[in-house]
Formats: structure tokens, C-alpha cells, sequence
């Protein structure tokens, strides 16, 4: 009777560790929800966000750009230079706001030496001219990538903000001139006023448009590129 207690009592026990193991190995093997789809780019310059609900990636070293070529012009002719050599020196009523440009962009260019934009982010404001101590551009070019968070440039209602443009897998160019209502842009860091160009990050999301007005949306972007000084 002995012996048979206590082989139960050894069954009992090699029943309870077993049961115990098989809990355990449950545990070890339940799969973690994540709504994470897109892993992190480790790259320095990049542009990554959602366009249309699809993960999209651009990376590699992007090209810094400026356009200030107006405002430099006006400034030479009021102080008694004539920039473009026609002689005339007399102040253009029309061109009292100059805009400048400074940006960033991803190419790539083919054999035959043509260039394929990719995407790219441009920041744009109106300046009116300075007529004493006009500031040089590249000061210019770097006040307007202060950290802070603002609107599109839409090429009607707001000549000031941001524009994006973005290519998609199919090769159709999408920008951001269009109706804007909700999104802006966030720059959250920007490198110092040394050189040419200036590393500068940030966020956004925009409503991107084709050339048939089509609407598509670039969301969750983050981005650090080089812009143009």
C-alpha cells in the first residue's frame, strides 16, 4: 500500500513540473504586437514617412540649393551697381518682395547625364528689400531654418512656408501646391552658419497633387537633409 502511495505521489509530481513547463514555454513564445511597419533608416540624410499608406524611403547624401540670385541682384542695383550690365540703374517698383529659397533634395542621374529628383524640401519666404545694411543671404538663407513649426507655400493665398515634392515608384511627381488646411511642417534642429550648406531636421505632413489634381498624402515624415546657405 506503501509503495503504491508513493509511486502516485512521484507520478503527481513529474505531472504538476510537466504541466509547469508546457505553462511556461506558452509564455516564452507569445508573439509582441507592434504597430510599427516601417523600421528606422540608420542613414544620416534621409526622408521617411508614409505616402498614400505605403512605407517610403529616400536616402543617401541629398543636394543643398539656394535661390537668391534676385535678391542680390536688387541690392547691387539700389546701391549704384548694375548687376546685369543693361545700365539701368532705376529702382523696379514690381520687385519690391523678393523670394528666397533654401532646400534640400535627392537625385540621381542616368547615363545619359539627366537628372531625376527624387524629393525634396524646400523652405520659401517673401523678403522685402533692405534698402541700409542689407543682411547678406546666407544669414538670410539660415534665419529661415530656425526650429520652430509653420505652414505651406501654396503659390496663392501663402507665399511663405514649405514645399515638398515627392516621386513615386511609378515615376509621377507629386508636390505640395494645393490646398494645405491642417498640415505644417516642423524643423527640429538645424547645424551651425559655417560653409555653404547646414544639416537641418524635422517633421511633417502634406497633402501631395499631381498634374491631373489628383490628391495623395505624405505623412509621419521625419527628415534631415543639407540646405543651401
Amino acid at each position: 500500500m506503501k509503495k503504491n502511495l508513493l509511486q502516485f505521489n512521484i507520478a503527481l509530481t513529474v505531472a504538476l513540473f510537466a504541466l509547469l513547463a508546457v505553462s511556461s514555454c506558452k509564455k516564452e513564445t507569445t508573439p509582441t504586437t507592434t504597430t510599427n511597419t516601417t523600421t528606422a533608416t540608420t542613414a544620416e540624410y534621409f526622408l521617411q514617412g508614409t505616402f498614400d499608406g505605403a512605407p517610403v524611403t529616400l536616402e543617401g547624401t541629398p543636394e543643398a540649393f539656394t535661390t537668391s540670385l534676385d535678391y542680390v541682384e536688387h541690392e547691387a542695383e539700389h546701391h549704384g551697381h548694375d548687376a546685369d550690365g543693361d545700365g539701368d540703374d532705376d529702382d523696379d517698383d514690381d520687385n519690391e518682395n523678393t523670394p528666397l529659397v533654401t532646400g534640400t533634395r535627392w537625385t540621381t542621374t542616368d547615363g545619359a547625364n539627366a537628372v531625376r529628383t527624387h524629393g525634396s524640401i524646400e523652405v520659401r519666404k517673401v523678403v522685402i528689400r533692405v534698402f541700409i545694411a542689407p543682411m547678406p543671404t546666407n544669414q538670410l538663407h539660415f534665419d529661415m531654418l530656425t526650429p520652430r513649426t509653420f505652414s505651406f507655400f501654396d503659390g496663392v493665398t501663402n507665399t511663405d512656408g514649405a514645399y515638398i515634392t515627392f516621386r513615386d515608384g511609378s515615376g509621377v511627381l507629386w508636390t505640395s501646391t494645393g490646398d494645405q488646411t491642417g498640415s505644417t511642417i516642423t524643423i527640429n534642429s538645424r547645424g551651425e552658419l559655417v560653409g555653404t550648406s547646414t544639416k537641418f531636421a524635422g517633421t511633417f505632413t502634406a497633402k501631395m497633387y499631381d498634374g491631373n489634381g489628383n490628391a495623395k498624402v505624405l505623412s509621419n515624415v521625419s527628415f534631415a537633409g543639407l540646405a543651401g546657405l
